[in-house]
């Protein structure tokens, strides 16, 4: 730990959240969509509001990963000939800072403990970069994953890198959807702005909650369908075995191939078993009850939460 307070002697601090209430920058892209495991996407309405102050300066692994960028840059500029420089977008609320430009490809550096063996295990970082790109209005990206070691040690090794090379026509798609995301977020914040009282709640998405309530009542009025049908069915095999039982007929193959079987009842009735009469037991011979008598612990059945639907 201390090589890499050392080290921050030499690079110097590093101010994250400048204007960040002014802006939707490329690292609050993972909030909007709902998928960042620091911030939710109601903590960043709140601080684009300007309603909280999220007051984060940066940590000793946002620090640390401000040493290793520089390394990981150069060495992708060397790795493919070419020459990568941090650059900055601001497209009206959009704020982009790349930590590699060369003016045809845009660069993502991220260090982090949490590796994955595809970029599908790091759409945190997939949805920043394909913003940046098509910010910097290019079609290709990198993005450099740089697996952190324990020690935090400084210096960098080629050993701990993956490179991923992202194309936008195959991510096209998830594009979209972020942009998507975008504006809704936008809408969220103005209304937000507009009426500070409102809460968390307010911003559920009716839209999908409206669809699901939908989907679940017309399954009821087809379950409630159903259960008149098989009340029908119940009368209608009761019928037929009536006229089995009287033609007598046990078992008759229909020329479908589906056979039916008359199954006679079987009266009810009473008998006799034995049953322990544990308080008496227990009064009239105590030593004995307590010899063989143990107390153990049984496990009820919990009940899951529902809603009731009730079919007109």
């Amino acid at each position: 730990m201390s090589k890499v307070k050392d080290a921050l002697c030499e690079y110097g601090e590093f101010d994250v959240s400048q204007d960040r209430d002014k802006y939707i920058g490329g690292s609050d892209i993972p909030a909007v969509l709902g998928i960042s495991k620091f911030t939710t996407r109601w903590q960043l309405l709140l601080e684009k509001a300007g309603l909280e102050d999220r007051n984060f300066s940066g940590n000793i692994f946002t620090k640390y990963g401000h040493i290793i960028e520089p390394q990981v840059r150069d060495h992708i500029n060397l790795t493919y000939n070419t020459n990568f420089v941090p650059n900055r977008v601001i497209n009206g609320d959009i704020r982009y800072h790349a930590d590699g430009f060369n003016g045809e490809c845009v660069l993502e550096v991220k260090s982090t403990s949490d590796i994955h063996s595809t970029v599908d295990g790091y759409k945190v970082y997939l949805v920043q970069l394909l913003k940046g790109m098509e910010e910097n209005h290019v079609t290709k990206g990198i993005l450099a994953v740089y697996h952190r070691p324990e020690d935090l040690d400084p210096l960098f090794d080629a050993e701990r890198l993956q490179v991923f090379e992202i194309s936008m026509d195959e991510n096209q798609n998830l594009l979209n959807h972020i942009n998507q995301e975008i504006d809704k977020f936008r809408a969220d914040l103005e209304r937000l702005k507009e009426n500070p009282l409102l809460s968390e709640q307010d911003f559920l998405p009716a839209g999908s909650l409206v669809a699901l309530a939908d989907k679940v009542a017309k399954f009821e009025s087809q379950l409630a369908a159903l259960k008149e049908i098989e009340t029908q069915c119940k009368e209608a095999k009761k019928q037929l075995y009536n006229e089995m039982l009287k033609r007598n007929v046990k078992s008759w193959t229909m020329p479908n191939g589906t056979k039916l079987t008359r199954v006679d009842e079987v009266p009810a009735g009473t008998k006799t078993v034995a049953e322990l009469d544990v308080e008496a037991f227990k009064a009239e011979c105590p030593a004995t009850f307590e010899r063989y008598c143990r107390m153990v612990e049984k496990k009820t059945a919990g009940k899951a939460g529902y809603v009731r639907i009730t079919v007109k």
